[in-house]
């Protein structure tokens, strides 16, 4: 039995882009409200924010699939069932 993958290597290259954004997105935003109550590390926000610019560069990179305002947005949603 042989099994075929139905993904190409540049669908796999801009889920990846979009997995890393949605994380940065949420790992930067979870930090900036721990410190608003007081607990979070304030230190580490210049180098999330650019490990956040670096995926937003990365996604404007692909061939227009990924689009990084609305995956952020999604990845913030509250609403949305995580994954």
């Amino acid at each position: 039995m042989r099994i075929v993958a139905s993904n190409s290597a540049e669908d796999l290259a801009a889920d990846a882009i979009t997995v890393k954004l949605r994380w940065r997105a949420r790992e930067l935003t979870a930090n900036l409200m721990r410190i608003a109550r007081g607990s979070g590390k304030r230190l580490e926000l210049e180098q999330q924010l650019r490990d956040l610019l670096q995926a937003f560069e990365a996604a404007s990179g692909t061939d227009g699939r990924v689009h990084a305002p609305t995956v952020v947005a999604e990845a913030l949603d509250i609403r949305r069932p995580y994954d």
